[in-house]
């Protein structure tokens, strides 16, 4: 035991205070030979002698599906090194445009950061993902979009990191701004399981909500600007995540504006070859349209599931009865956008010669042969749906009326100094790897934050 306490405070920068005790009884105790050997190795003393987050067995050696995540955690040991790359790009920067369009082309695993604030909790969730999609997929990813900024171990968690290619997506700040005041977001009061009781104008005229949190509204609400600049666990937190991630150096960087129409497909012919993802061009050309269409059009306005039971055509219309959405003996429906298929896409079923804009109906192939059994479901089905997908049509242009435009958000920055020069402040931070990496022609594409800027200063 003495020996590898020495061995540790002479030879690495591990803290044997660090070590949970179990670990080290169980672990390193009866392997101390192998580990002493180890961190006094030629390759321990290059890459890892000054790294407090050191792995204290060789990743080399080490047997992912033997161990829990925890044992590999605190023997400080990365993530499995089983995918191809990773993606970071911070809430409304375009993540929503690259997800859907790799796994279209290459049937790309990605593996999106858990929304769990806490860092172990990442680090088993990841670890675990790795393993069991890098096998299923033609190319495997790991997308960074939120931040773990409340946890001691957060530092922990970006240190083992394996190191590997990566991209990243920025944008205009005024633009990153107006994209979160304005993104649809569901209301909770209103059930996304319904029924043939639900009235589909009332549930569409309730869906969205704007803000963030418990503090939802209505309307964008621009007093919001300040906690979005803030709020670094979801926003502007790219730099502090390249940052944490020590070794990850290989980045290249496409401004989020570079997605728009047909731009995308120049942006997914670049990352096929910083990444040999092999991706389907024909499956490119013939998903054009579903590419190029905007992820978030009806966000909040789709995302719902119908389920069609017996009992429910006796019920009084508009009732809002939930009863049946426990029983047994029903058919379900998915209503998405051209993203959510992820069964049979049946929407040509109930819309013959009538264009949805991308509203789509999913289902699985029992459900369906369920619905085509029983006709006269299939026709109250038709007029439902019907109804539902006029009245989300129509409500989406109410709810582009209500977007609050960038000139707008520029004047409210102008207006109220303290939050516009915090904003300029967390700008100057979000800069630093576009600066260090020398590209400056991505800054002078933000139009919209220059322009800010010249008139603050």
């Amino acid at each position: 035991m003495k020996q590898l306490i020495e061995t540790l405070i002479t030879k690495s920068s591990i803290d044997p205070q660090k070590i949970p005790i179990d670990i080290f009884h169980q672990i390193l105790l009866p392997n101390k030979s192998h580990i002493i050997q180890w961190i006094q190795s030629k390759e321990f003393q290059t890459n890892y002698k000054d790294n407090k987050y050191a792995p204290m067995i060789n990743p080399n050696d080490y047997n992912y599906n033997l161990h829990t995540p925890y044992i590999a955690w605190a023997l400080n040991i990365p993530i499995p090194p089983y995918f191809d790359f990773y993606m970071f790009a911070s809430h409304a920067t375009g993540n929503n445009a690259i997800w859907s369009a790799l796994k279209i082309l290459g049937g790309g695993g990605q593996i999106i950061n858990s929304q769990s604030g806490e860092a172990y909790a990442q680090y088993e969730y990841l670890y675990k993902e790795v393993l069991d999609k890098y096998q299923k997929h033609n190319f495997t990813y790991i997308s960074f979009n939120n931040l773990v900024v409340r946890d001691e171990n957060a530092d922990k968690l970006y240190a083992l990191m394996p190191k590997k290619k990566a991209f990243t997506l920025v944008k205009d700040p005024i633009l990153l701004l107006q994209s979160m005041l304005n993104i649809q977001l569901g209301n909770l009061d209103i059930p996304r399981n319904i029924n043939l009781t639900y009235s589909p104008e009332y549930i569409i005229e309730n869906a969205v909500r704007y803000g963030c949190g418990y503090n939802l509204n209505k309307n964008p609400n621009l007093d919001l600007i300040g906690f979005y600049i803030a709020f670094r666990y979801m926003h502007f937190n790219t730099t502090d995540l390249l940052e944490k991630c020590i070794n990850i150096d290989d980045i290249t960087f496409f401004d989020s504006s570079n997605l728009l129409g047909d731009g995308i497909f120049e942006v997914l012919k670049e990352l096929d070859l910083l990444f040999n993802l092999k991706l389907d061009y024909k499956k490119m050309q013939n998903n054009k349209e579903i590419i190029t269409r905007k992820k978030t059009k009806y966000l909040s306005l789709t995302g719902f599931n119908l389920y069609l039971h017996p009992l429910d055509l006796k019920k009084k219309v508009n009732s809002q009865d939930n009863q049946t959405l426990n029983l047994k003996g029903g058919i379900m429906l998915n209503i998405v956008d051209s993203h959510g298929i992820t069964d049979l896409d049946i929407t040509d079923l109930f819309f013959i010669d009538k264009n949805t804009d991308g509203i789509k109906i999913n289902a699985t192939k029992n459900n369906l042969d369920m619905l085509l059994f029983d006709k006269f479901m299939l026709n109250v089905a038709k007029a439902y749906l019907n109804r539902f997908v006029n009245a989300a049509i129509k409500q989406l242009k109410v709810e582009e009326s209500k977007k609050i435009d960038s000139q707008t958000i520029i004047n409210y920055l102008l207006e109220n100094k303290i939050i516009g020069d915090y904003f300029i402040r967390t700008i100057e931070h979000y800069k630093k790897p576009l600066l260090k990496a020398n590209r400056n022609d991505l800054i002078e594409k933000w139009v919209l934050y220059n322009e800010f800027l010249k008139k603050a200063r």
